[in-house]
């Protein structure tokens, strides 16, 4: 997909060629990667979320926005509702 948005070089190109794996293949160890991330940074977040829960929050809501704007790509040109949803949860005040 990356390749084909004119992409050179990626994360899962670079694994393939060093590993000698298929595509599918590094696309499978990269969802491990990410899930692994997110499974570190929800014990994190239930840790902690009783001392700071609003900094916990916008921690969380910011990782949630990078993530989906790193999966789906470009969100100058694609203006779906989500996208819309995950930015308007970042720029909304926080309540104290």
């Amino acid at each position: 997909i990356e390749m084909e948005r004119g992409e050179n070089m990626n994360f899962i190109y670079c694994y393939m060629m060093q590993n000698g794996v298929s595509e599918e293949k590094a696309r499978d160890h990269v969802k491990t990667l990410i899930r692994n991330s997110w499974n570190k940074f929800n014990k994190s977040i239930a840790e902690n979320y009783d001392r700071a829960p609003v900094i916990v929050n916008v921690a969380l809501i910011l990782t949630r926005c990078v993530h989906r704007i790193y999966q789906y790509g470009d969100w100058f040109g694609i203006q779906s509702q989500e996208n819309k949803d995950c930015l308007k949860s970042i720029l909304e005040p926080i309540p104290m």
